[in-house]
């Protein structure tokens, strides 16, 4: 396991893991770029895949999460993790940084993210959904469901992903660009597109609430409840 590419926005749809690979998981970082100091690093599991502990069984990325050391010149940066969703959780220093801070993993090379001194921003008001609709989306050799959500408002700048809550409890999430008015926040799991950042579309009526998360490791406040349709 281990911190295996540099820091970059996810494509929550670019990536299928067949059965075939190997499914251990191991973490990446969701934002790039600097952050303002105060703020968490925002993180994922990779390969979104079935075998991801958190995603199965609600255990939290502990094992990969120890192996990481946050650096800044001669002192390592004591931090603290928090679980967001399934597969999504942030890791936040414990005490303010300024500065450049090299993350390293045992695995792989290090890398580095520059915590400034501007203010954090202001946290992000919750979602304006205009609608969540289930899809059936057929190939020549299976069918999945999904469910995207319309944006009444786009997604804000400082936003990285959208939380989906059902029953007050986080249960996917997908990331998010700026400007974007539609995400598909629900999908079914199959063998070769298997993702924790997701649960299966729920029924048509099920009551959904949805949260930014930004650029920070902070959500907003949740939208009103959305019916499924």
């Amino acid at each position: 396991m281990g911190l295996v590419a540099g820091l970059f926005r996810a494509d929550g749809d670019a990536v299928a893991h067949c059965i075939s690979v190997d499914n251990s998981p191991h973490v990446e970082l969701l934002r790039s770029g600097s952050v303002p100091t105060g703020s968490a690093l925002v993180a994922y599991w990779e390969p979104r895949a079935l075998s991801d502990p958190f995603a199965q069984e609600g255990k939290k990325p502990q094992e990969d999460v120890k192996a990481w050391k946050l650096v800044m010149g001669s002192d390592t940066i004591v931090y603290t993790w928090t679980g967001i969703a399934p597969g999504l959780f942030i890791v936040m220093p414990d005490k303010p940084v300024t500065g450049s801070v090299e993350v390293t993993d045992p695995s792989t090379a290090s890398h580095k993210i520059e915590f400034t001194s501007e203010a954090l921003p202001a946290l992000l008001a919750a979602p304006k959904v205009h609608s969540i609709k289930r899809k059936v989306v057929k190939d020549r050799r299976s069918s999945k469901t999904i469910a995207i959500a319309k944006l009444a408002i786009a997604v804000p700048d400082d936003a990285v992903a959208l939380v989906a809550y059902v029953g007050g409890v986080a249960v996917a999430w997908q990331s998010a660009s700026s400007g974007d008015t539609e995400l598909e926040i629900f999908h079914d799991q199959t063998p070769c597109i298997s993702k924790p950042n997701s649960a299966k579309a729920p029924r048509a009526g099920t009551k959904v609430q949805l949260a930014w998360l930004d650029k920070s490791g902070r959500l907003s406040k949740r939208s009103a409840m959305i019916s499924v349709k």
